[in-house]
């Protein structure tokens, strides 16, 4: 099968050194009503007043790589569980949005890259991102 070249975020694939690998992340809050959409494997940054949001371009302080989030869905009613952020979202009762995000620093992901950085050169480096 032939690799597809459309970008996917980061995807977390492992971790440094002997630890154990759990996939785990931790949880933060969206703001509720935030219009700008979060997507599975965006680097977000923490704001001011504790909130995430997906990381502006050119951002050297990214928090870590969004997982999903949970909320009770003003439409339906119901506790949703996405992983993406469909934005515009206000929880019923006044309710928070939980995020996950990989912060661990010692977490590896992989990535779409374009120029040196695809190639065997690139392999290790870090660089900055396009959002």
């Amino acid at each position: 099968m032939v690799n597809i070249n459309a970008p996917f975020g980061l995807r977390a694939v492992g971790e440094l050194g002997s630890a154990i690998q759990n996939g785990g992340t931790t949880e933060y809050n969206i703001l509720p009503g935030l219009v700008a959409q979060i997507y599975k494997g965006d680097i977000v940054q923490i704001l001011a007043n504790g909130t995430i949001q997906q990381s502006a371009a050119g951002n050297v302080d990214g928090l870590g790589v969004f997982n999903g989030c949970f909320y009770d869905d003003p439409t339906t009613q119901k506790p949703t569980w996405s992983n993406y952020y469909p934005g515009g979202i206000t929880p019923t009762g006044g309710g928070l949005i939980s995020a996950f995000v990989y912060d661990d620093p010692n977490k590896l992901f992989e990535v779409q890259g374009n120029g040196i950085l695809a190639t065997a050169a690139g392999v290790g480096k870090n660089t900055d991102i396009v959002v």
